[in-house]
């Protein structure tokens, strides 16, 4: 994959993911088989092909983790570009917004990572041509920057001077 030999990775990859039948779908190698299957797929567009492994990806994930979880959503996140570059309109979007409600809720609207995948939702839109929504979206992302400022903890009151350090203000 890091080579971009597509080609070998794919083939290396299927005879992994033939090896790795004969285990549970919870084998972290089976996982990570997919995983980079998915990945190869997507990577020379062939989105027809890596649909099918992402959802499985998903019912494992959503069975070993949760729905609310950080791994479903990241695979949720990789599932809704794919579709998204494929021109499949309904499956990216009920997948993008799967993975940034439950982003959002596991992460805060802050995190990086939730600002990220809004982003790509937001390219997502405006290539639907529904730049109002996408609009609305950056603003929302602004105005959570924006307040992303210093704060308080509201216990100064309760701590004291230390009188032999002689880094203390009130000397």
């Amino acid at each position: 994959m890091a080579a971009k030999e597509y080609k070998e990775a794919e083939e290396l990859t299927l005879f992994g993911l033939e090896l790795m039948e004969e285990y549970d779908d919870s084998d972290p190698r089976l996982i990570q088989t997919l995983q980079t299957l998915s990945r190869v797929y997507y990577a020379t567009e062939r989105y027809g092909h890596g649909a099918p492994v992402l959802k499985r990806l998903i019912k494992v994930y959503t069975r070993l983790t949760g729905v609310d979880s950080v791994e479903t959503s990241t695979i949720m996140q990789n599932a809704a570009l794919l579709y998204h570059y494929w021109g499949k309109k309904a499956e990216a979007e009920r997948y993008y917004k799967e993975a940034i409600a439950a982003k959002t809720k596991l992460l805060g609207e802050k995190d990086a990572q939730v600002i990220k995948l809004q982003t790509h939702y937001i390219k997502f839109l405006e290539d639907q041509g529904r730049k109002d929504e996408a609009y609305r979206i950056k603003e929302k992302i602004l105005r959570t920057k924006e307040k992303d400022t210093m704060s308080r903890t509201g216990r100064w009151e309760t701590m004291k001077p230390n009188p032999t350090d002689s880094t203390s203000l009130t000397k």
